[in-house]
């Protein structure tokens, strides 16, 4: 992936002048819709994206946004000396060993199965560990993802037949359109974008219903411990505030 970096000087006026309560933040990122991509305009957007460039404003803070790979994202948390944070992850314990969270920025819909329409051997209703079960399907993840703590731990615990890959999810889509697997997972409100987005038909495929599933993981920026807890307080009570009223 080209690296794309896109500053942004968010501010906050105050008797007319532009004023900054910190050093500046580097905000890392991956475009991934409908959570966090630019529009034309070079507007940050998307359900996790909009809320949180909202909240750095309303803090105060000035971001400058990065685009990277997932898993450097990750790196970059782990080993910069400057204050960083990213957007759009789940929360685990392994995270939760370096990083600092925010309050919740966006709640998924259930996750669900994604294939074919034409493969018969994948139910269009079943539960994870049903799937998990069936050693003639391939499992397509993601290197580096949690896909919640629901089914992270079934994966550990089951191990099924998978292909790991480090592409993103576009690419994923390629591999089961192509039929080299027989599904992933992912939240209900991104399965019907990104097949469109890669020119594909939505009738094409299964949206397998998981019947044991709990509700959505919340989504966080999580920062390093470069930014200070201050600074993430602010932008918490503007979230927490949100929340309230929704």
């Amino acid at each position: 992936m080209q690296k794309r970096v896109i500053s942004f000087f968010i501010f906050y006026c105050v008797a007319g002048a532009i004023t900054f309560a910190d050093e500046p933040i580097m905000m890392v990122y991956h475009e991934r819709m409908p959570y966090v991509y630019f529009d034309t305009n070079h507007k940050m957007q998307g359900l996790v994206g909009a809320p949180v460039q909202q909240a750095f404003l309303h803090a105060n803070v000035s971001l400058s946004w990065v685009e990277i790979p997932p898993n450097r994202q990750l790196l970059m948390l782990q080993q910069s000396d400057a204050p960083v944070c990213s957007l759009g992850w789940f929360k685990n314990e392994d995270r939760e060993q370096y990083a600092q969270f925010s309050q919740p920025v966006y709640q998924d819909h259930p996750t669900i199965g994604l294939a074919k329409i034409a493969n018969s051997n994948v139910p269009d209703e079943t539960t994870v560990g049903g799937l998990f079960q069936q050693e003639n399907l391939v499992l397509l993840t993601k290197a580096g993802y949690s896909y919640g703590a629901y089914i992270d731990k079934l994966i550990t615990e089951y191990e099924p037949h998978r292909l790991t890959v480090t592409v993103e999810n576009t690419s994923m889509l390629k591999m089961l359109a192509a039929g080299r697997v027989d599904y992933f997972f992912l939240a209900l409100e991104e399965a019907s974008q990104l097949i469109e987005s890669q020119g594909l038909l939505v009738s094409d495929f299964k949206f397998v219903k998981l019947t044991d599933v709990p509700p959505g993981d919340n989504r966080y920026v999580i920062c390093n411990q470069h930014v200070p807890k201050a600074t993430l307080e602010r932008v918490n009570d503007w979230l927490a505030k949100q929340a309230q009223d929704r």
